[in-house]
């Protein structure tokens, strides 16, 4: 933002010192401090990556697009895919992708990777209603586990190995 002249000097050095002292997101502090709403601060994120802006609340996306990532990676980025195209992928996002980030995402995703901005807490929700809570996930995973038969004799050797011990501790 500072390269696109959209903050001072002394705007970058406080929020920055705020963030190295707090680990607060800049992205938080840009908007606590005020320097932007958060309306703004999409528009300006927009800008910088070369995209727009989207309502994702009242946007509505395909049950086969929502399955073109995982949880985690939809978590881990803090994107909801919106539109799956031949060859790629157009993902929504809150904050300024990296280039490492961007990188990343089309080796994971294996194809070309675009993006549009959407409010934090849009994304947010989304994430949450079409890919679960965090240890929804763990759930899963360790219900795919059990069906496979994997974890089911690892929590019955667990579960003995407990037995045992409280038994040799009597």
């Amino acid at each position: 933002l500072r390269d696109h002249e959209m903050l001072t000097e002394e705007n970058v050095h406080e929020v920055m010192e705020e963030h190295d002292s707090t680990g607060r997101s800049v992205r938080a502090l840009l908007l606590e401090f005020g320097l932007f709403t958060e309306d703004e601060l999409l528009e300006h994120i927009a800008i910088i990556m070369g995209t727009h802006v989207i309502d994702l609340a009242r946007t509505v996306i395909d049950h086969d697009t929502l399955r073109t990532i995982t949880s985690s990676t939809a978590r881990m980025y803090h994107v909801v895919p919106v539109e799956a195209y031949p060859g790629g992928i157009q993902l929504a996002t809150s904050d300024i992708v990296s280039h490492e980030a961007h990188d990343d995402l089309i080796f994971r995703l294996d194809g070309d990777v675009t993006f549009v901005t959407a409010r934090y807490q849009d994304v947010e929700d989304h994430i949450r209603e079409h890919y679960g809570e965090d240890s929804e996930s763990v759930d899963d995973l360790f219900n795919a586990l059990e069906d496979v038969g994997t974890l089911g004799s690892v929590r019955r050797d667990s579960e003995d190995s407990e037995e045992d011990l409280e038994a040799e501790a009597n």
